[in-house]
């Protein structure tokens, strides 16, 4: 289905967070120069969840609550996080049916520990378990 979790605010320099198939466990996929599938077909529709997506080039990766991250070749678009577009396309298609309680970005890529201190952070703070 390709809707849009987020997007970049550049149609040439993107950075996507997408559902790429429908159902009752949509696939999620990340974007920035080429199409990765991540692993996660198994966050149920409607679930409560903290995702967390590094774009990196070759060494990104996606991480669901606080599982274990899988490798994602984002690709290597020059400039991806120039702008941040929520809920859909940068050109306002392909909107996502999504709620987001709380966004971070960071400029940096942070550690496995600090990522799971965010996760359980923001699971105590909107009351789910990560």
């Amino acid at each position: 289905s390709n809707d849009k979790i987020y997007d970049g605010n550049s149609s040439g320099e993107r950075m996507s967070l997408l559902q790429t198939s429908a159902g009752a466990s949509p696939q999620l996929s990340m974007y920035a120069g080429s199409t990765t599938a991540g692993p996660y077909s198994t966050l149920a529709l409607r679930a409560i969840a903290i995702v967390c997506s590094v774009f990196n080039g070759i060494a990104g990766s996606i991480r669901i609550n606080r599982g274990t991250s899988a490798a994602a070749n984002v690709g290597a678009a020059s400039n991806p996080g120039n702008g941040f577009t929520l809920g859909a396309a940068v050109d306002g298609t392909a909107a996502g049916n999504i709620f987001a309680s709380e966004i971070a970005i960071y400029s940096t890529v942070l550690s496995a520990s600090d990522q799971s201190r965010l996760a359980l952070y923001a699971g105590r703070k909107w009351r789910f378990a990560v």
